[in-house]
């Protein structure tokens, strides 16, 4: 097959007989092929009648005129016609030689094979042979080069791979074995050596490994008791019952609890979740905590609902005041003892962070119309939930927004979309 050369990289390319275009192998360029004129007619007639002729043609001519002696120095100029067929195949091979391409030097050997005795064309193809076989060395060369490359890059990315997936594996092993493993003997042997608080925050992390659920159920009576005699600001406490997954018929769900302040052996607590949905007064009229509805059903329906005589002896009666909205000059009615109310502004704002009031709902509250907004990198929703706290009117009191923020401008009281979190003191021990 024919040969050309790259006029970017200068690599040599081998390519299709009659092809008119070609694309490096090496840099990428595409070129167009210039057909090659062959000279050897023009060659042969500069070496016979005197013209200047090629390199190669210099040292072949005086060659030829030191082997023809027996020609007679007076003899008449040599014309084309009278040179012998096997020097014009000889000349034309020469001159393509002299050019110096692949596809030059085997057009060459060939045109030589015809006459393998003619002076020193035996000669002659050896050098184009060796020419030929120099150039197809070299290619194998690059070839087998340009494979050890690609084969040392898929070395090296299946060795990425490999190390890759071990380390993957690894972690994976350390997360869903070794971790898990470790957790739940830990846990055993807290819940062996009686404590209970840690061997049962222990099995909910857990979830469902192994038989951790089963064994945090066996002891979630005994941890309810010791962690509320152990509780601290921050800490979540279970205390009461009430219906929040919407299924009556599996019965009503432990009520979460987040410890917000501690007086000795009491605590302030507030629900983790909205666990109602009920108006802050079911009537129009102006109104403060005092003489609103929600006060009412707070420290009856709720309070029965949610506890039993035992728990509720262990929720305090406490002062709670009428606070003053300090952005509006609204009358917050008077001070009640109660054992469940609503926090005011202030409370919310200094014993909750951001992120603490953002209010979750629970599936009965959001069940009762609960107005609800899908809470910022979270597959979770978010409810408002009202304070007892007065807004701009007395037909509005302060509520919390979705995303946390306190609105001291207040929402109407008979809004049925907003969210109820209770707050109660509730002492450590029973009476």
């Amino acid at each position: 097959m024919p040969s050309v050369e790259c006029k970017k990289c200068s690599s040599t390319n081998i390519v299709p007989k009659g092809a008119t275009s070609f694309t490096c192998n090496i840099c990428g360029e595409k070129q167009e092929i210039v057909p090659e004129v062959d000279n050897s007619q023009q060659y042969l007639e500069s070496t016979f009648l005197g013209k200047t002729p090629g390199r190669s043609g210099v040292n072949t001519v005086r060659a030829y005129k030191a082997s023809d002696s027996k020609r007679s120095s007076d003899s008449k100029p040599a014309k084309i016609d009278d040179v012998p067929p096997e020097d014009v195949i000889y000349y034309s091979a020469i001159a393509r030689m002299d050019r110096d391409s692949i596809n030059n030097y085997i057009k060459a050997r060939d045109a030589l094979q015809t006459i393998p005795d003619w002076k020193d064309s035996a000669k002659l193809i050896a050098i184009c042979q060796k020419n030929i076989d120099d150039y197809y060395n070299q290619q194998d060369l690059e070839n087998a080069e340009k494979k050890r490359r690609i084969k040392k890059r898929l070395t090296v990315i299946l060795l990425c791979v490999l190390v890759l997936a071990i380390v993957v594996a690894g972690v994976l092993w350390f997360l869903f074995v070794y971790r898990p493993n470790v957790q739940y003997n830990k846990a055993v042997a807290l819940e062996n050596s009686g404590d209970i608080v840690g061997a049962y925050e222990s099995y909910i992390d857990l979830k469902d490994y192994k038989d951790s659920a089963t064994r945090a159920g066996n002891i979630y009576e005994e941890y309810k008791i010791k962690k509320l005699k152990c509780a601290d600001v921050g800490d979540s406490i279970y205390f009461g019952s009430y219906e929040q997954d919407n299924n009556e018929g599996n019965g009503k769900e432990n009520l979460k609890w987040k410890v917000l302040k501690k007086d000795g052996s009491s605590l302030l607590v507030i629900t983790e979740y909205g666990v109602d949905c009920e108006p802050f007064n079911k009537t129009g009229e102006p109104v403060t905590w005092e003489s609103s509805s929600i006060r009412k059903y707070l420290n009856s329906t709720f309070l029965n609902s949610a506890f039993d005589s035992s728990q509720r002896s262990q929720i305090l009666s406490s002062n709670v005041t009428a606070e003053k909205n300090v952005s509006y000059d609204i009358y917050p009615g008077k001070d009640t003892r109660d054992k469940v109310f609503l926090l005011s502004i202030s409370e919310a704002e200094k014993l909750m962070s951001d992120e603490e009031r953002q209010c979750v709902p629970t599936a009965y509250c959001i069940s009762k119309d609960c107005n609800v907004q899908k809470k910022k990198f979270s597959s979770e929703y978010t409810a408002c939930w009202f304070l007892r706290t007065p807004g701009i009117e007395r037909t509005k009191v302060a509520y919390v927004q979705y995303d946390g923020l306190v609105r001291g401008i207040g929402a109407n009281t008979t809004s049925k979309s907003a969210a109820i979190r209770p707050a109660m003191w509730i002492e450590k021990t029973a009476h």
